[in-house]
């Protein structure tokens, strides 16, 4: 009897495994096909653009949307990330999490667009680039609406698909229709900020009509201030990291020139997109671990540690392969005239390990509430970043700066590795 009981204990346990399994690809695989359709329909209708604003209003068209990137993170205030958190924890108070954070950031929108667009006309500019701003300004509206980290937290990734599509569909079809010339530049930005609406329609529909969740506004001031006292690191974490990945450019742009800038930003991208794909496994499992440590902290401990064991020998293997084949890979990839970069490449693509790696314990400190010790990971890379940067930089060139990014990001790492050990296990 203690025999069949211990089995089942076993067969029970091991089926509880298959379920976390069977989350994570279900995750993963719907969030690569909602990556790939969305971003390969705008990347079509991006090329288009290129082709018919011509270069120099194509130009215009990426600063402005780049200017508006760098606002986002005043309306985001960290709400997507811990939104994901707090709702994979708390499946049971879908609309008392939502409604909140989703009615703080409509808000925040609101205001952020305004101030961006009364803050248009305080510089002398033509009024074209002024309403090339102002149109590619409006996505700071557009998107805050959109909910699909609310479909993250809930595990729904299918859906998310739905609402990638529809946005994609109408930027390239509304592209193709309405873009004929360099005239219509302005007609472009506005089409790209309004693309994400039909997304987000699309998105509240599901949620209502699948899920059964009904948005509300929420306007009380004292759940935004407990919510943001919160999501603000998640933020901070994220500025820093974001500031930590472009000093190396600046500091090239600085000291040298753009085609010192060329060589090492195009093999970095390489790297970047390739580390990206971590990211997407680590976003599919993010919901489920979360979830996994409000219920059962050591099976959180536990499935953290079979990612380990998949993410560290991955990325020591894409490293390796890196480095053996920098000269064929950076030739392919880029053509002959970045061949003097292979030698960046080979550094930098041990990136990617430190990366795979950081992901894992990186969330970890995130979904238990340490989101503050993941800040100031993050402020020790920018640190190292800042100081040793400038004189490896300037002193080496190309290799420097690679030099640079890779320990400043293993210093963020080992900072990491040193708070996962000594609080999560606390």
């Amino acid at each position: 009897m203690r025999m069949q009981s211990l089995n089942g204990v076993i067969a029970s346990e091991k089926l509880k495994v298959k379920s976390v399994t069977e989350r994570v690809v279900s995750n993963f695989a719907w969030s690569v096909l909602s990556e790939s359709t969305g971003k390969g329909l705008f990347f079509v209708a991006t090329l288009y653009l290129a082709r018919t604003l011509g270069v120099e209003n194509f130009g215009l068209f990426t600063l402005a949307q780049t200017f508006t990137f760098y606002f986002w993170g005043a309306v985001d205030l960290g709400t997507n990330m811990y939104g994901i958190r707090e709702l994979a924890k708390n499946k049971g108070s879908v609309e008392d999490i939502i409604n909140p954070l989703l009615t703080l950031r409509i808000t925040v929108g609101f205001a952020v667009f305004l101030l961006y667009v009364l803050s248009l006309s305080l510089f002398d500019m033509p009024e074209v680039k002024r309403l090339a701003f102002a149109g590619c300004g409006l996505y700071l509206l557009t998107y805050a609406f959109y909910p699909d980290w609310i479909f993250k937290g809930l595990e729904k990734f299918r859906y998310i698909s739905l609402g990638s599509l529809a946005s994609s569909l109408f930027f390239l079809l509304a592209t193709l229709s309405f873009v004929k010339g360099s005239q219509n530049l302005i007609v472009a930005t506005f089409v790209w900020s309004a693309s994400y609406l039909l997304g987000s329609t699309v998105l509240f529909y599901c949620l209502l009509r699948k899920l059964g969740v009904r948005f509300r506004l929420d306007f009380n001031f004292k759940s935004w201030r407990i919510h943001l006292s919160e999501s603000i690191f998640f933020q901070i974490s994220g500025t820093l990291i974001m500031l930590t990945q472009y000093v190396p450019v600046v500091l090239l742009g600085i000291f040298f020139n753009d085609y010192t800038v060329g060589l090492f930003s195009a093999p970095y991208r390489i790297v970047v997109f390739v580390c990206h794909s971590g990211f997407l496994i680590m976003m599919s499992v993010y919901p489920v671990l979360s979830d996994l440590h409000h219920r059962d902290n050591s099976r959180f401990i536990k499935t953290q540690q079979n990612f380990l064991k998949l993410m560290l020998p991955a990325g020591l293997a894409l490293a390796v392969i890196g480095t053996a084949f920098g000269d064929f890979i950076v030739k392919t990839a880029l053509g002959e005239q970045y061949l003097q970069a292979s030698g960046v490449f080979k550094l930098i693509v041990w990136l990617i390990p430190v990366y795979f790696i950081r992901y894992v314990y990186g969330t970890s400190l995130q979904i238990t509430g340490k989101q503050r010790l993941h800040t100031v990971s993050s402020f020790a890379g920018l640190l190292i970043m800042i100081t040793v940067g400038v004189l490896l930089t300037f002193y080496l060139g190309l290799s420097g700066a690679a030099a640079t990014i890779l320990l400043s990001e293993s210093t963020c790492l080992a900072m990491i590795l040193y708070f996962s050990k000594s609080e999560l296990r606390a």
